[in-house]
């Protein structure tokens, strides 16, 4: 199986999941604007927006880091509305923009890393390991 399929994998597992998780929290604890469920929101979706930028270099190796951070933030943040959108349908407060937010930090800080992570770790991440020494990008 190749990378790029296992990536992708991955991150609709993530997809699919994120919305479960969600849909079980507010029907066992009811609230999901706690302090707690938006620590575990933003960390889910830091989990996800590693998947979701190691997956879009995967795909589209000719790009650059900056391009899939732009598209890996639009994407995410549209993905987590949707998602936010679709569970709290029908519930008394029709959409949660702290539980958006939540997970737009989340990803905020996954597009972040690139920046801080040292060469072989990011290399690992963005599949940079397969480009040749003259198209590598700068993580920068």
């Amino acid at each position: 199986m190749s990378t790029r399929l296992r990536w992708s994998l991955f991150l609709l597992l993530l997809a699919v999941l994120l919305p479960a998780i969600h849909l079980y929290w507010r029907a066992r604890v009811g609230i999901d604007t706690s302090l707690t469920f938006r620590i575990l929101w933003s960390a889910a979706f830091l989990v996800f927006g590693i998947a979701l930028l190691g997956t879009l270099a995967r795909w589209r190796p000719e790009g650059n880091v900056n391009g899939w951070r732009a598209a890996a933030l639009f994407a995410g943040a549209v993905l987590a509305a949707a998602e936010v959108w679709a569970v709290s349908k029908g519930a008394a407060r029709a959409f949660s923009l702290e539980v958006w937010m939540a997970s737009l930090f989340g990803l905020a800080v996954a597009l972040i890393l690139p920046r801080w992570l040292p060469e072989p770790w990011l290399r690992y991440w963005l599949g940079l390991e397969r480009r040749g020494q003259e198209d590598r990008p700068t993580p920068g």
